[in-house]
């Protein structure tokens, strides 16, 4: 191989690799809030949470970055709109969801969005399932299951939570469809509003209570800048150059970095189930970057840009 050669190939791998690292990042900062949340709904409810959460930051995301939100095109704020509300259904779901059923349960429930992901894509634009996918599937849903279960049973808690992944997987889906480069910041901001609307939909019934102690508000301003709105950003960019289905994989790790803040800022002790069950998604997610990361049908799915912007950024 040339020198030339040789560099271009270095290039391209970059290039797909940096996607991958910042949904990992994504999925990290994820993990992370579940013991944040779980020490601030012992103060306020979980559906003032996310209202209290999500109205602060759409207005601190409009106030800013107001100028980028007047160049959005209409189309980019019927798509931020839909997939913001998409994904504010499904998390008012799952919260209902978690309050129904053990919340490892939960867990390993919303973690299904890997199987429906691949289904709505068959369903949605006629997207065969290749060999990669089912394998790598089959392998997190079992890594989740190992890191997760102990025992469950099925009611309506477990079947609100499905519904749950439901949205999330058609959330990642169409910002597979739906994210570019050039807008995938406006789509995270128009997200938000979205979100919020959902979320001050179920909040405002029963009344909206605020954090009463210093490390709540802390608790909440770091569910603001790194949740709702780092980890959004870096998943809409991410998805604008992974396919849903390799996006489903990466972010099976969210229960994997879960139980790693859990065991270093929880108190929790390392068992051989979080090393088994983290050791199969790892696994899952080598075999899911075995497939040819270019030139199938779904991935030229995964942006509705014109074709020659996309053979531009692929070389």
């Amino acid at each position: 191989m040339s020198e030339e050669s040789h560099e271009a190939h270095a290039v391209k791998t970059r290039k797909e690799f940096m996607p991958v690292l910042a949904l990992l990042v994504a999925s990290a900062i994820w993990g992370s809030t579940f013991i944040v949340i779980k020490d601030l709904v012992a103060e306020i409810s979980p559906y003032d949470m996310l209202g209290v959460r999500y109205v602060i930051t759409s207005v601190i995301m409009a106030a800013i970055f107001f100028p980028t939100l007047r160049k959005a095109d209409r189309d980019t704020w019927k798509h931020g709109m839909v997939v913001g509300l998409i994904f504010g259904v499904g998390q008012v779901f799952q919260t209902v969801g978690i309050s129904m059923t053990p919340a490892s349960t939960a867990g390993f429930i919303t973690g299904m969005y890997i199987i429906i992901i691949p289904l709505l894509m068959l369903v949605m634009y006629g997207v065969i399932p290749s060999r990669y996918v089912l394998i790598s599937t089959f392998l997190a849903l079992l890594g989740m299951g190992i890191l997760s279960l102990n025992g469950w049973h099925i009611g309506w808690g477990e079947l609100i939570v499905l519904a749950s992944a439901g949205f999330f997987a058609l959330h990642m889906i169409l910002l597979g469809r739906w994210s570019t480069e050039r807008t995938s910041f406006q789509l995270t901001i128009i997200q938000i509003f979205g979100l919020t609307l959902v979320s001050v939909v179920t909040a405002v019934p029963g009344g909206v209570e605020l954090p009463k102690s210093t490390a709540g508000w802390v608790a909440l301003i770091y569910l603001i800048v790194f949740a709702s709105v780092l980890a959004l950003f870096i998943q809409t960019w991410a998805q604008s150059k992974v396919s849903p289905t390799r996006t489903g994989v990466v972010m099976a790790t969210e229960p994997v970095f879960a139980a790693a803040f859990a065991i270093q800022f929880g108190g929790e002790s390392l068992t051989l189930r979080m090393v088994l069950g983290g050791a199969l998604i790892l696994l899952a997610m080598i075999v899911s970057e075995l497939r040819p990361s270019h030139g199938t049908y779904e991935d030229r799915l995964t942006t509705d840009r014109p074709a020659e912007e996309k053979e531009h950024a692929d070389n």
